[in-house]
């Protein structure tokens, strides 16, 4: 074999294709750490230590401005200011190692303060030179006199060890009032060091990666052998469940020639399809959903990828008439490419014939049994979609009448809020512009707390009732539009109600009192029970009271055996005995052209009874008040409710 030749044999074998990308990835990925990341990570931490010095010079600026201002206001001596600064800065270490500091000189250059060479202060630096001759304390001079800072490199011992010099850059910044230059600086060793740091991180991050990855190839190639051996396996359990299935089957290609048929294709049509033969070639009447001789289109739909039916007649050689129901799925690969069409058919002539002949004997009765059922469908179809309109109307009308009134409860609390804020932001902007002309006094800023802690106070008060009022809203809003059941503390739910409502009773003399045991948990439609409880409430409110009496009703609940019995009272003028007959008949109302539907009590017999699975009772004299008992499950069951034998 030629060289070239065991060459290509070589990188044909399964380690070499292992090998070559993992040897490649290695040289790639290290390759962009030294000629790259290195680089950059220098660079991004030189940055980053750039922006420190800048901060530790500000800090130190601000120190001495503020006792320059000290001395200006004549708080301290004149000169006072200056040893102050001098003093606090000397003291202030900081850096890893908290050796890192501060120093000082003018723009004559002379030295103020070094705390780690005191033999400089007082001295003239203007001859002073780093390890390569450079004129540093000039330099910073003259690169801050046109900006007011800037950065310096240069040579200088290492913290404080006067032996070790080392490349340095540093930040400087001139205080004008005094003629000052402050700066402090970071080494470049220590910028070099956390880059190597950073960059053996990153080998072994990305050792244990390569590693990872080898491994992960492996075993991909170990279950790749495997799969290939399952797909074999596989490949022929579905021959033999191809040839043995009871379904006539032909694999087509994408023109229509029969490539494969099984046992039963042959049993169907009453001999065995030559291969390379046109499915159309069979002598099948097909007729597609439409009942139309459509083979070609019902090919055309399954290279689609359609999955068209098909019913088709034929009669084999011997004379037999047979009937098959089929379907034509198309076989595609991975991008959904069609690759070859399979036909499957079941002989259903049986089923047809006895179709055939039930069809025969029932087509009259058939016939007039449709006709009364579609009259009845339209009826109850019209009744049902009325009612319902009725009932979306209703409750939709309660839910608006709820939005007005929450509005107009959450109004004063944000009214107040508002009004607290802008008295808060007007005493804010009066102690700025006192700070800003520096005559900001003690006695200023404690009245300014007492006023916030007092504003702060208020506003925090009247948006928590506003926040309170907002979330039973949405609590019971929500439940109303959403159909599901769920567990609730009914003493809870019982107080969210009352609070939704309490806008209609804050402008009239009628009260509500809720009485609930704390630990009652239902699951069952809270938005059913919801509008329930409020059209009993509504109820009360319009029709129970004479306008000259101060009414009160009770809503109350507890445990018993079939569950938990609600119970809502009134001591209004009570109902007579007509009145109790339909009360809960539709389009029943005492306000007949005064607004009210009739609907209510309705709506709420069938919630009760269709939805939350329960009873309602009433009882009622004139000049007794109105008591409305409702017994319901604890859980629902999600189940349709039981018929209702009887209104009690």
């Amino acid at each position: 074999m030629s060289p070239s030749g065991k060459l290509r044999a070589l990188l044909q074998t399964t380690w070499v294709k292992i090998a070559l990308p993992i040897v490649i990835s290695v040289v790639l990925i290290f390759g962009i750490i030294f000629a790259i990341q290195i680089p950059n990570t220098y660079n991004a931490l030189l940055e980053r230590k750039k922006v420190s010095l800048k901060d530790n010079v500000m800090i130190a600026w601000n120190i001495i401005q503020f006792c320059y201002t000290l001395e200006l206001q004549g708080k301290i001596p004149e000169g006072k200011g200056q040893e102050m600064a001098i003093q606090s800065l000397a003291r202030m270490r900081f850096g890893p190692e908290l050796k890192d500091y501060f120093w000082i000189n003018d723009t004559r250059p002379y030295m103020i303060m070094h705390p780690y060479l005191p033999e400089l202060e007082g001295m003239n630096l203007s001859d002073y030179m780093d390890a390569t001759g450079k004129r540093l304390f000039v330099e910073m001079v003259q690169t801050s006199s046109q900006t007011g800072s800037s950065f310096v490199s240069y040579q200088w011992q290492w913290q404080d060890k006067a032996n070790l010099i080392l490349p340095k850059i540093s930040f400087v910044k001139r205080f004008e009032p005094w003629q000052w230059i402050i700066g402090t600086g970071a080494y470049l060793e220590d910028i070099r060091q956390e880059t190597m740091r950073q960059t053996r991180e990153m080998v072994i991050a990305s050792t244990v990666a390569l590693c990872i990855i080898i491994s992960l190839s492996l075993f991909s190639i170990a279950q790749a052998r495997k799969a290939s051996q399952r797909i074999t396996e596989n490949e022929a359990k579905m021959r033999k469940v191809f040839s043995q299935a009871e379904e006539a089957l032909f694999i087509l290609a994408t023109d229509g020639t029969i490539l494969q048929s099984n046992q039963a294709a042959t049993e169907v049509i009453g001999f065995a399809p030559i291969q390379s033969a046109r499915f159309e070639d069979i002598p099948w009447v097909i007729k597609d959903s439409d009942g139309t001789e459509e083979r070609q289109s019902m090919l055309e739909k399954a290279r689609s990828g359609i999955l068209p039916h098909f019913e088709a007649e034929f009669t084999r050689q011997d004379g037999e008439n047979r009937y098959l129901d089929g379907t034509v799925v198309p076989i595609t690969d991975e991008e959904d490419t069609v690759l070859y069409l399979l036909v499957s058919a079941m002989d259903i002539t049986e089923r047809i014939e006895s179709q055939n002949r039930l069809e025969e004997l029932n087509a009259t009765l058939e016939e007039r049994v449709r006709e009364r059922t579609e009259e009845l469908a339209n009826s109850l179809d019209t009744l049902k979609k009325a009612q319902d309109q009725l009932v979306v109307t209703e409750k939709m009308a309660a839910l608006g009448r709820l939005v007005a009134g929450v509005a107009h409860e959450i109004n004063t609390p944000l009214g107040l809020g508002v009004t607290n804020a802008t008295y808060l932001q007007e005493r804010l902007a009066a102690i700025r512009e006192s700070y800003e002309a520096g005559k900001f006094t003690k006695g200023e800023f404690e009245a300014f707390l007492k006023t916030a802690d007092s504003a702060a106070e208020s506003m925090l008060l009247n948006l928590t009732r506003g926040a309170e009022i907002i979330r039973s809203f949405k609590q019971v809003a929500v439940d109303q539009e959403l159909e599901q059941t769920r567990a609730f503390n009914l003493h809870d739910y019982f107080r969210e109600v009352q609070l939704s409502v309490q806008p209609k009773f804050k402008h009239s003399p009628h009260k509500l009192e809720v009485e609930c045991p704390e630990d009652i948990i239902l699951k069952t439609y809270p938005g059913a029970l919801t509008q329930v409880l409020t059209n009993l409430i509504m109820n009360a409110l319009i029709h129970a009271f004479d306008e000259d009496m101060a009414g009160l009703a009770r809503l109350s609940a507890r445990i018993v055996p079939a569950g938990v019995e609600i119970t809502f009272s009134d001591n209004g003028k009570g109902m007579n005995d007509e009145q109790k007959t339909k009360i809960f008949d539709p389009f029943f109302t005492t306000r007949q052209g005064q607004g009210g539907t009739g609907l209510g009590m309705h709506i709420t017999y069938n919630l009760v009874t269709q939805k939350l699975c329960g009873v309602i009772q009433l009882e009622s004299a004139l000049g007794k008040g109105t008591t409305f008992r409702i017994t319901i499950p604890l859980e629902h069951q999600d189940m349709a409710c039981p018929p209702v034998l009887e209104n009690v």
